[in-house]
């Protein structure tokens, strides 16, 4: 795949992550905010059942040799999906969307630093920092005053 569409398809992913968690919230308003987590995951688990059925080519038999640790994912989405549920509310879109992204930068800054589970090691320059810090400066911007 090529650089340009592989930025395509991560824009466009962007873009549905906007979308999905405002939805979520709007069905977590009229049945629930776990119950719409659960209904987001049972429709996006079926939904992946096909694909695998579909198209899998992998083998799940290897689970069983991989450490706990790489179980925890499933967990991770269970929080972000519902704590959007839960935020939009009170910060809106906007909002919800420029703090996951801040702590998204902020963690995948020190995962590229450590190299956590393989990845190659990247520096922190400075201008990464500059970016992490004008993050935090538009979720404060986008936010309003918060504190």
């Amino acid at each position: 795949m090529s650089k340009v569409a592989a930025l395509g398809l991560a824009l466009f992913s962007g873009i549905l992550m906007s979308i999905q968690p405002v939805i979520n919230s709007t069905l977590g308003k009229r049945i629930g905010v776990l119950e719409g987590a659960l209904v987001n995951f049972l429709v996006g688990g079926t939904a992946l059942l096909f694909i695998v059925l579909l198209w899998g080519k992998g083998d799940f038999t290897q689970a069983r040799h991989a450490p706990w640790y790489l179980f925890t994912g499933g967990l991770m989405g269970v929080y972000a999906v519902t704590s959007a549920i839960v935020t939009i509310p009170k910060l809106g879109s906007a909002g919800v969307a420029v703090a996951i992204l801040t702590g998204q930068m902020l963690m995948a800054m020190l995962i590229d630093y450590y190299g956590f589970l393989g990845l190659e090691k990247i520096p922190i320059s400075l201008s990464r920092v500059a970016g992490v810090l004008l993050l935090f400066i538009g979720l404060r911007l986008i936010s309003g005053k918060l504190w």
